[in-house]
């Protein structure tokens, strides 16, 4: 066995890198490949995963369809590094344990590695990473792991990594984190519905303002103006998943009603510059519209509010009316 790099002279993070000859009791390399099936090059796990490592520097790995990227993330003296390996083929084994094997290329030190997965869950996968060769042909040839050892938690300091083989690591996906939050602030429109040339509908979200408000632009035979109106006072925000939860303190038009109560939004697609925003009105059931009159589809308290979960991406508005909640809605700062 033999170490074939060190991270900033760590020794903690060794067993990223360590290549393993068949000296080992396990032998790496099996006579045939009878037990596998190729799948091609493209690798079936995409997301962020981390491991924690230690407190201080947690392991996140990225993996995207052509390559993973082990991220070094050291919290202590804010530095961050990357390794980078290129999928270059990926094989399933024929057994019932369906294990995933990945070969793959190291970028900075060219040896051939194994990525092995199993067990992959919504919020967490499996991922054993011993074995570094020297040829491609000897990393498609590798045994699949038969060592049932999982480590879940973080290596103790005082004997980080023992005989340099960890077995299974379990990961635990990491959620895609909404970006620019910092940046939102404004009255953001949505598109005019236009009838005949003039303006008809718009929906419109006042946020982190002086007064943050829903509003519902309309020309109801006096102009187009302000018809429907939350008044909003906000009271959580989850910005991992782009929630923002709002106490209704006052509520005018088709709105009537629902002062007292929590209005979930979520928003996502935060230009850099702040100017563009996409939003939506999540309710409890689905329901297209969050008027007095559709009863009880927001919350009734904050925690009833922050269990009410954001529309499917495929929910998109259609410049409709009378369907907008619950439907993602493009809009722009004015």
């Amino acid at each position: 066995m033999k170490l074939t790099k060190l991270f900033s002279g760590v020794a903690i993070l060794a067993f990223l890198f360590t290549s393993c000859s068949s000296d080992d009791n396990n032998e790496p390399i099996r006579p045939d490949n009878k037990d596998q099936i190729a799948l091609g090059s493209i690798l079936p796990i995409e997301g962020t995963y981390v491991f924690p490592h230690t407190p201080t520097m947690p392991l996140p790995f990225k993996f995207e369809s052509n390559k993973i990227t082990i991220i070094f993330e050291d919290k202590s003296n804010q530095t961050t590094a990357e390794d980078v390996y290129d999928v270059l083929s990926v094989y399933k084994n024929t057994s019932k344990d369906e294990i995933i094997k990945a070969v793959t290329k190291s970028k900075s030190t060219q040896e051939y590695k194994t990525f092995f997965f199993k067990d992959q869950k919504e919020e967490s996968v499996l991922i054993h990473m011993d074995y570094s060769f020297p040829t491609q042909d000897e990393a498609i040839k590798s045994a699949y792991p038969t060592e049932t050892k999982t480590t879940t938690k973080t290596i103790t300091a005082d004997n980080p990594h023992g005989n340099m083989k960890f077995g299974w690591l379990k990961l635990e996906k990491e959620e895609d984190k909404v970006q620019n939050m910092d940046k939102l602030k404004g009255v953001y429109g949505s598109e005019i519905i236009m009838k005949e040339g003039n303006p008809t509908a718009q929906y419109v979200f006042k946020i982190n303002s002086d007064e943050d408000a829903f509003l519902f632009r309309a020309n109801m035979g006096k102009g187009f103006g302000d018809s429907a109106s939350f008044i909003l006072k906000k009271v959580a925000t989850d910005e991992a998943k782009g929630q923002l939860i709002y106490e209704v303190t006052g509520s005018t038009g088709y709105y009537e009603g629902r002062t007292g109560q929590y209005l979930t939004i979520y928003v996502k697609d935060i230009s850099a510059d702040g100017a563009k925003a996409t939003f939506a009105i999540a309710t409890k059931d689905g329901s297209n519209s969050v008027a007095g009159s559709k009863g009880d589809v927001v919350g009734k308290t904050i925690e009833e509010a922050k269990a009410i979960k954001a529309p499917e991406a495929s929910q998109v508005w259609e410049n409709d009316m009378m369907n907008y909640a619950h439907k993602w809605m493009p809009t722009t700062r004015e």
